[in-house]
């Protein structure tokens, strides 16, 4: 080869190296488009408050932000001084100064999931504004993400974070940045709720269009690749599957087949697959039997049973009138003295159920821990504790099965690492560990505590000097907000961390332990002139 012609390989080799860079550069940077994070909530400083059945907003030091005199008030992220106030069918939107904010838009308002039942769930980061009938997205300092493209944008209702997009008649998805994450190309879209670490971006999309013979589905990655063509009639993943796999259970002509990925495993041959969660296994109906299948599709427990059902790790099954026991490997369990076992969050212990239906707890040889004479126990997965139930009689057993304490006639309540004990006569707290402790460990960041004298109740500081009289029939400890719940003859008031009045007993209710934002209660993430 001539120098001429070296020349013209190196630039050709020059151009292909080139177009490889470009095209990473390229794919990165969509990729990189397509990431979002949300806004963190860090405090959450703003709630709406409801008096006589309009809306406000009061901050959580008790004060009145906005005065209840809208229909509606909608705050998209209560760290943030935005809040989106309707009167008479049309909004405005304001800050903690009662400024009007974003007067150059015909009309925003909260991205909300408008499949909710209770309709307030926002998206924390951005808004949408109206134009010409239009819908587009704009963040909280009012700069817009996108034109008002869209008839609707509402949260993408199993996807947290993202937006469903309406353009044409068509649904699709979009981020918080305006990039488009699935195409506005169906009748229906829906995240398919899979979340890892709180974080729905990982999870993929049921997507569907309307046939003469009504609506079929398909399924599609995050990056909507296609894993599964729009001909079935009812999808859905099985998100408690903890696997880098997608499990998909699909129905054609009446009858369901699990996916593992792209991959149809078991044939459209049941009548009903449901997967047993913590087990690994699916409980499988073919015509009017039961059976039991793993994860690749292996039945291990033929579909011949009447009734089949999974109790922690044995399987209870029935044919004929007569009673089998299988593991879940379905095997035959012969003469066990349980009827379930059930592992405990370390994997270290069982909790049992035994033929009269009592509770114990077994080690991982079936060792008997704790004897079978419980009505119920409950494990505590934060802290690995046993509670056991006998009747009005608790007692808590540790992670290991050893027995810290036993009460009569107790209610139990985590309060942070501690276990609060209320009897008639009496409240205390415990570590988890059994050790008794005083309020004023459990509570060191206030400077009252409740304090009982005879049979009433009132506040101490540090020091057990008397701050409020022992006057009341209960009380709560100053909640987080730093308020506290009085009562007396049945009727709730408040007082703030310094021990004032806030409000005289007034509400009447038999709530146990309501909590107090100024003379307001708190509830269902509302504040109320009620409890």
């Amino acid at each position: 080869m001539n120098k001429k012609g070296f020349i013209i390989v190196g630039i050709l080799i020059l151009l292909i190296i080139l177009a490889v860079i470009c095209s990473k550069f390229i794919s990165d940077k969509k990729a990189e488009d397509k990431d979002y994070e949300l806004f963190q909530v860090s405090e959450y400083l703003y709630f709406p408050l409801e008096v006589d059945g309009k809306y406000g907003v009061i901050k959580r030091d008790g004060s009145i932000v906005i005065m209840a005199e809208y229909d509606d008030v909608e705050i998209p992220n209560q760290d943030k001084a935005i809040f989106v106030c309707s009167k008479d069918g049309k909004n405005i939107v304001l800050n903690d100064k009662k400024e009007q904010l974003f007067e150059n838009y015909e009309d925003v308002s909260a991205v909300k999931d408008n499949t909710s039942s209770e309709n307030n769930v926002f998206n924390n980061t951005v808004l949408k504004y109206k134009e010409n009938n239009r819908y587009g997205v704009l963040d909280f300092s009012g700069n817009k993400i996108t034109d008002a493209d869209y008839e609707e944008v509402s949260s993408l209702h199993s996807k947290y974070g993202e937006i469903l997009v309406k353009k044409d008649g068509k649904y699709g998805v979009i981020n918080i940045k305006g990039v488009t994450l699935v195409k506005c190309d169906y009748d229906y879209v829906d995240g398919d709720g899979y979340n890892k670490g709180g974080s729905y971006k990982n999870g993929g999309y049921i997507i569907g269009n309307k046939t003469k013979s009504g609506f079929v589905y398909g399924y599609i990655d995050k990056n909507q690749k296609e894993v599964l063509k729009m001909d079935q009639e009812t999808l859905y993943r099985v998100t408690e599957i903890n696997s880098e796999d997608v499990y998909l259970i699909a129905s054609q002509n009446g009858r369901f087949a699990l996916y593992r990925n792209k991959e149809n495993i078991t044939g459209y041959k049941y009548i009903d697959i449901f997967y047993n969660n913590g087990t690994d296994t699916f409980t499988v109906q073919k015509n009017k039997s039961y059976g039991l299948m793993k994860l690749d599709g292996n039945v291990v427990i033929p579909e011949e049973y009447n009734e089949l059902m999974v109790v922690g790790i044995f399987v209870k099954a029935s044919k004929n009138d007569v009673d089998y026991t299988f593991d879940l490997d379905g095997k035959s369990v012969e003469n066990s003295q349980f009827v379930s076992l059930e592992k405990t969050v370390t994997g270290k212990l069982y909790i049992s159920i035994d033929a009269d239906y009592k509770y114990g707890v077994t080690d991982k040889d079936k060792n008997v821990l704790i004897e079978n004479k419980y009505d119920y126990i409950e494990e505590l997965e934060e802290t690995g504790l046993l509670i056991a139930t006998e009747g009005k009689n608790i007692t808590i057993y540790s992670a290991g099965g050893n027995e810290i304490v036993s009460v009569e006639n107790a209610t139990l309540k985590m309060v942070d690492k501690y276990i609060q004990v209320s009897t008639a006569n009496d409240l205390y707290y415990l570590t988890v560990d059994g050790k008794k402790v005083d309020n004023k460990t459990v509570y060191y960041e206030n400077n009252i505590y409740a304090a009982k004298s005879g049979k009433k109740w009132g506040f101490v500081d540090a020091r057990n000097n008397a701050i409020v009289p022992y006057q009341y029939d209960e009380v709560t400890e100053l909640d987080e907000y730093g308020f506290a719940g009085i009562n007396k003859n049945g009727k709730w008031g408040v007082i703030n961390s310094n021990g004032d009045i806030i409000l005289e007993p007034t509400y009447e209710s038999d709530e146990i332990s309501p909590v107090f934002i100024g003379k307001y209660c708190l509830k269902d993430g509302v504040v109320r002139d009620s409890i």
